[in-house]
């Protein structure tokens, strides 16, 4: 600001020193022309009285030393009869020279020219005698070379008075520059703090006009800015955490294709191990066919849907457009739980289907024998109608548990927690059992702790996941076989184990037992009147109650199925 300032003065003012010299000159000019001839022409008339002298020569030749003058006096044919700077015999006919020809024509005559050393010099010459045109002739010289130091004075004066302005206007711009820029240097540090976001500074309104106005400004302008931003970083944090929260995966992606937002949802499902933030969408999503959806969706701007697979895992993409030229969104859904749940529905319904119409059509059937004349024979009519209620208590069987599992699993079911003795449930499951056990011969070995931690939880419940274990053991154990159920403490848990010596469990069916409807030997569960959700009860039961549910087996061998529920201290 000072150079620029300093700059316009020094050219302002030169020219004003310019035109100042300008119009002075002229004046100057014309003031010593006019000084000159007035000198010449009163320096004349001193000739007057001694220009019929005899020793004119000497009279001549004293006056031009003392005013440093030439004084020549012309003699009517043109020769000098005196020159006080010359002497007359050296000098030439002066009749040609023009003031000498306008004396003697009209009386007097002025003239200026350059002598040969290039110096303007002034010649003025009079008559003597008016009334003779022929008669003698005054001329009076005088060099001007008072002009030109007049001239040098002039540019001298005007040199030294813009030297000392100039000297004057830089301290005056400095000054004032300074006391501009002090305020400006106040704003331009302020201003450079809000750009690097501290919003802390503000400006004190210590001047007036303009830069106080300014001043006022930028601080409101830095609490806007500071608002703004904060309601923006609140805006981030509220997007944040919902993306965070979201299962969906989400990309956010900018009109090139560049991550802006993402959640932790999208680098898992994707396989992202970097930060994808200022990656472009390709480079972080690794299937082809994705990777062209989203190209197409930001060039053409339509939504579009897809099924994304990789091995045994699916999800549902969207990707959809924010706005022409604007971006795109990414919302993936993995379904691959889903998938599994929906297999198992239909896997449920077809169980369920064939476990229902399988007895149902025996009963049909045996109805139907009926009503054609069998319940006349009174041998088959007894033996249908057993039959008959075997197969309507395997119903009776199958919709009870079925409705035990349905409220197992509906979310709105929660286990009664009280404080219990599982010594207690076990033995009540137990001596519920032994008359089956005894029908096939087997023994039941009930192994308890003198003490055993207390546990929380539901003891109908418990006591129905214990029987179902004994059950199992029982129905899958040959005749004279041996069923252990054991209950000891182990650290801060309480575990159940119910083992048997029976037929085992083949390797690769131990996975799946606790599954719905799931038999390793389906013709001989239906025998024995299984429905195939009793392991599934328990697993619910024992999950209801923070514990664990694990079988292990060998075929031929036997099987043994634990339960563990944490203890209370």
């Amino acid at each position: 600001m000072f150079r620029r300032l300093l700059a316009g003065f020094l050219a302002l003012l030169a020219l004003a020193m310019a035109i100042l010299g300008f119009l002075f000159e002229p004046s100057a000019r014309r003031r010593i022309l006019q000084d000159a001839e007035t000198r010449l022409r009163s320096e004349a008339e001193l000739l007057r009285p001694v220009a019929r002298s005899r020793d004119l020569q000497a009279v001549v030749h004293e006056l031009g030393k003392r005013t440093g003058t030439r004084f020549t006096v012309i003699a009517p044919e043109g020769t000098a009869l005196a020159d006080s700077q010359a002497t007359p015999a050296e000098t030439d006919n002066f009749n040609a020279l023009p003031e000498v020809r306008d004396a003697r024509k009209s009386g007097q005559g002025l003239q200026t020219r350059h002598d040969r050393a290039g110096v303007p010099v002034m010649h003025f010459a009079v008559r003597l005698d008016p009334e003779r045109p022929d008669g003698v002739v005054v001329r009076t010289s005088l060099p001007l070379d008072r002009l030109h130091s007049e001239r040098r004075a002039l540019y001298a004066a005007l040199a030294a008075a813009f030297a000392i302005t100039a000297l004057a206007g830089t301290l005056l711009v400095y000054a004032l520059t300074c006391r501009m820029a002090r305020p400006l240097n106040r704003i331009l540090e302020v201003t450079q703090a809000i750009s690097t976001g501290d919003f802390s500074r503000k400006l004190k309104p210590d001047s007036r006009g303009k830069i106080a106005a300014v001043t006022l400004a930028v601080n409101r302008m830095s609490d806007e800015i500071a608002a703004r931003m904060e309601a923006t970083r609140q805006e981030k944090a509220k997007l944040e955490s919902v993306l965070s929260s979201m299962r969906e995966a989400v990309l956010a992606l900018d009109a090139s294709g560049t991550v802006l937002h993402h959640n932790e949802a999208a680098k898992a499902l994707f396989g992202i191990t970097v930060d994808p933030a200022g990656l472009k969408a390709w480079e972080v999503v690794r299937d082809p066919d994705l990777r062209s959806t989203i190209e197409r969706v930001l060039r053409d701007g339509k939504p579009q849907r897809m099924t994304l697979e990789s091995g045994a895992r699916a999800a549902a993409v969207s990707v959809a457009s924010i706005g022409e030229g604007r971006g795109a969104v990414l919302v993936a859904r993995d379904v691959t739980e889903e998938r599994s749940y929906e297999e198992l529905r239909r896997e449920f319904v077809a169980n369920a289907s064939h476990e229902l119409r399988t007895p149902l059509a025996l009963i049909r059937g045996f109805v139907e024998a009926l009503q054609d004349g069998a319940v006349d024979d009174r041998a088959k009519a007894r033996d249908y109608l057993a039959t008959i209620a075997k197969h309507v208590d395997q119903l009776t069987n199958l919709v009870s548990d079925l409705l035990d599992l349905s409220r197992l699993e509906s979310n709105s079911w929660r286990p009664k927690k009280m404080r219990i003795n599982l010594e207690d449930p076990v033995r009540k499951a137990v001596e519920a059992l032994q008359p089956a056990a005894r029908r096939k011969a087997q023994s039941i070995l009930l192994e308890l702790p003198e003490a055993v931690p207390d546990v929380a939880g539901d003891p109908d419940f418990l006591e129905r996941a214990i029987q179902n274990l004994v059950d199992n053991a029982i129905k899958y154990t040959p005749e004279g076989g041996e069923i252990r159920v054991a209950l000891r403490a182990e650290g801060t848990n309480v575990a159940t184990e119910v083992s048997d010596n029976g037929i085992g469990i083949p390797a690769e069916d131990l996975p799946r037992v606790f599954e719905r409807f799931y038999r390793v030997d389906k013709s001989r569960s239906r025998e024995m009147g299984g429905t195939g959700l009793g392991l599934s009860i328990v697993k619910h039961i024992v999950q209801e109650h923070g514990g664990t549910i694990s079988a292990s087996s060998q075929p031929g061998r036997g099987s043994v199925f634990r339960m563990v529920l944490p203890a209370i201290r």
